[in-house]
């Protein structure tokens, strides 16, 4: 059984929850800090997810690893993690703040 507390694992979930965005006309990087990214291209029906912290994103949401551990287990929620500055938003904000309940809906 995987740890479901691992970085990978969070990336897979991550990932079979962005397939289901399709088209919101974004790029979208997760960033677990320390660890890795999942990066999310949502620009075409067919989303593309990897990896590959290199590509260029329009909207990058980035926490450490116990944040995301918060936010999968529902013990923190997204708005809240915002407000409080638990994660940070960088990027085309006012594209991210449009997109906000879509993208929150994959965590």
């Amino acid at each position: 059984m995987a740890d479901e507390t691992s970085f990978q694992f969070l990336a897979g979930e991550l990932a079979t929850k962005a397939k289901n965005l399709g088209n919101l006309g974004v790029k979208l990087r997760f960033v677990f800090e320390g660890e890795g990214a999942v990066f999310i291209d949502a620009t075409s029906d067919d989303v593309v997810v990897t990896q590959d912290e290199t590509l260029p994103a329009d909207v990058t949401i980035s926490a450490a690893h116990n944040i995301w551990l918060e936010l999968r287990a529902k013990r923190l929620a997204p708005h809240v993690a915002a407000m409080t500055r638990k994660i940070k938003v960088s990027g085309d904000l006012v594209r991210g703040m449009a997109l906000a309940p879509k993208i929150m809906a994959v965590l």
